[in-house]
C-alpha cells in the first residue's frame, strides 16, 4: 500500500507541474482500482496534505532463511513478485533437499530442490517444492500464503475484467527469458518466469519454457508456457504429489477476522451403511464471509471427531455435498460431523451416529473390466462382486457417471495409457484394463492391461506412489458402483 501512496503523490506532483500544458486534466483518487473521487485540474488552485507521513519503500518480507522478496499489489491481492527460495518452513523448520531421483520420487514428507540441483538457478527462479511441502501450511513467511484454487480465480477475473481475457498468461509473463519467443508483457509487474519443473520420477524439464506455481488446498498449479498465453495458467488440476513445481506467495487478508466467521453447516443423515462403508455429508448454509476453502466429513469410534481423525475432501464452496466413507469395520458404531473450512478456522455440523452392517451383509468386490474402444460398444466399466455366495455384476457406461466418478474414470484411463508407452506401445490400440482384487488362487491385487493382441500385467505392489493413488481411487469408485 505504501508504494501505492507513493504512486499517487508523484502522479498528483507530475500533473500539477504540467497543468499549464494542458486545461483538461483530471485529478483521480483510486484505492485497490476503484475510483474514489475525481476533479479536473482546471478549478482548482493548490492540493495540501495535511501532517504527511514519511513513505517508506523499503520492503519487510522475509522467510524463515532471512531471504528478502518484493511485493506488488494487483487489484484487491498482494503477490511477492519472487519466487519463494526458502529452505526452512515458517515455523524454523528444516525442508529437507532430495537430490537424487529415487529419493525424490518417494518422498512424503516434503522437500526442495534447484532445478537439475544447481545453485546457479536459485536467485532468478527460485526453488522447486514438492506438494507435501505446501500442504504443510508453513511454506510461506509468516502473514503469507500459498494461494489457493478459490483466490487464483479471483485473480484470472481480475485479469479478465482488466482487458486481458485469453491473453491472461501473456500479462504476467516477464518480458524476456523465454524460449520460441514467449515472453510476455509483464502488465502487473508480477514477472512470471521459466523456471521449469520436476517430473514425478525426479527428471527435470522445461527450463526457459514454461513456469509452474502450486495452488494450495487442490493438488493443482499455476502453468504459464512459451506456447500459449491464454488462461490455461489457472487449468492444471489433478496434479502429482511428487512434482516439483515454484511457489509464489500471496498475502493474508487484510480484512479484520472480527467482521468474519466460521462457517455454518449441518451433517446429513447417514445412508447406503453396510459393513465398511457408508454415504454422508453435509450443507454448508453460510460461508462466514470467506469463502469456503475445503469441506467434507470427519468420524471415528469417539464422540467429536475433527479433521484430526479420519476425513474425506469434497471440494469448496457453500450448498450440499455428498461424502463416500470407506475402510469401516463391521458392527461398529461410529461418530460422524460434516466440516468446512475458511479463513477464520474450521467449524463442524451437528454429530450423527451410525453402525456398519455385519459381514454376512457384505458385497465382496471381484474386480472391474474396464472398457474402451470396443466397436461400437460405449466406455464402460463393468463391476464385478460376490454376494452372500452370488456372483452379481453391474455395468456402468460413462456418460452415466458423475462428474467426480469421470475423473477416477479418466484418471485410470490415463494409467492404463501410460503403461502402454512405456514399452512403445500403441495407445491407439487399447481396449480394455481387468482389474483384479480379492481373486482366489492367491493371485495379488493387480491390473490387466489388454492392446493389440497383446498385455501388459501389473501387480499393486509394483506401482509407484502416484499410481497407487489411481489404482485405490479406481478401487473405491468400483466398491461405490456395487449394487
Amino acid at each position: 500500500m505504501k508504494k501505492l501512496i507513493a504512486s499517487i503523490l508523484l502522479a498528483v506532483f507530475l500533473l500539477i507541474g504540467n497543468a499549464a500544458v494542458s486545461q483538461n486534466d483530471t485529478i483521480y483518487v483510486i484505492q485497490d482500482g476503484v475510483v474514489l473521487w475525481k476533479h479536473a485540474t482546471s478549478s482548482l488552485d493548490s492540493i495540501i496534505f495535511y501532517a504527511p507521513s514519511s513513505i517508506d519503500t523499503t520492503t519487510s518480507i522475509k522467510d524463515a532463511d532471512g531471504n528478502v522478496y518484493t511485493s506488488v499489489i494487483i487489484g484487491t491481492q498482494e503477490w511477492m513478485v519472487e519466487n519463494l527460495r526458502t529452505t526452512k518452513y515458517s515455523d524454523g523448520t528444516a525442508i529437507p533437499n532430495l537430490t537424487g531421483n529415487t529419493e525424490w520420487a518417494n518422498d512424503t514428507t516434503g522437500a526442495w530442490c534447484h532445478y537439475d540441483n544447481d545453485s546457479q538457478y536459485d536467485r532468478t527462479y527460485g526453488k522447486l517444492y514438492n506438494w507435501y511441502a505446501v500442504e504443510t501450511g508453513k511454506l510461506c513467511p509468516t502473514g503469507w500464503h500459498v494461494p489457493t484454487w478459490s483466490e487464483s480465480q479471483d485473480f484470472r477475473k481480475y485479469l479478465t475484467y482488466d482487458g486481458h481475457s485469453g491473453t491472461e498468461g501473456k500479462a504476467l509473463k516477464s518480458k524476456s527469458g523465454w524460449d520460441a519467443n514467449g515472453s510476455g508483457t509483464d502488465n502487473y509487474g508480477w514477472l512470471g518466469l521459466p523456471g521449469g519443473y520436476r517430473g514425478i520420477e525426479g527428471s527435470f524439464d522445461e527450463l526457459g519454457i514454461s513456469g509452474s506455481w502450486w495452488k494450495a488446498n487442490i493438488i493443482s498449479n499455476f502453468f504459464l508456457s512459451s506456447f500459449d498465453d491464454s488462461h490455461t495458467f489457472f487449468a492444471r488440476p489433478n496434479q502429482f504429489k511428487p512434482n516439483g513445481f515454484s511457489v509464489r506467495c500471496l498475502k493474508d487478508s487484510d480484512t479484520a477476522l472480527n467482521t468474519l466467521h466460521l462457517p455454518t453447516l449441518n451433517t446429513v443423515l447417514v445412508s447406503d451403511i453396510t459393513d465398511s462403508s457408508a454415504v454422508t455429508g453435509g450443507d454448508i448454509t453460510n460461508d462466514g464471509g470467506a469463502s469456503v476453502t475445503s469441506r467434507g466429513v470427519v468420524w471415528g469410534t469417539s464422540s467429536n471427531p475433527s479433521i484430526l481423525d479420519n476425513v474425506t475432501v469434497n471440494g469448496i464452496g457453500t450448498g450440499s455435498f455428498t461424502s463416500n466413507i470407506t475402510g469401516l469395520s463391521a458392527s461398529t458404531n461410529y461418530y460422524i460431523r460434516a466440516y468446512a473450512t475458511n479463513s477464520v478456522g474450521t467449524s463442524y455440523g451437528n454429530e450423527i451416529t451410525f453402525t456398519t452392517k455385519s459381514e454376512e451383509h457384505r458385497n465382496i468386490l471381484l474386480g472391474t473390466v474396464f472398457q474402451i474402444n470396443q466397436g461400437g460398444v460405449p466406455k464402460r466399466m463393468i463391476v464385478q462382486y460376490v454376494n452372500q455366495g452370488t456372483e452379481i455384476q453391474t455395468i456402468n457406461n460413462y456418460d452415466n457417471l458423475t462428474e467426480e466418478q469421470k475423473a477416477v474414470f479418466d484418471s485410470f484411463e490415463n494409467l492404463s495409457e501410460s503403461l502402454i508407452e512405456a514399452i512403445g506401445g500403441q495407445v491407439s490400440t487399447f481396449t480394455q484394463t481387468v482389474f483384479q482384487i480379492n481373486q482366489s488362487g492367491g493371485i495379488p491385487e493387480r491390473m490387466i492391461v489388454q492392446f493389440n493382441g497383446t498385455q501388459i500385467i501389473k501387480n499393486f505392489i509394483d506401482l509407484n506412489v502416484d499410481q497407487k493413488f489411481v489404482f485405490n481411487q479406481f478401487k473405491n469408485l468400483s466398491e461405490d458402483l456395487m449394487e
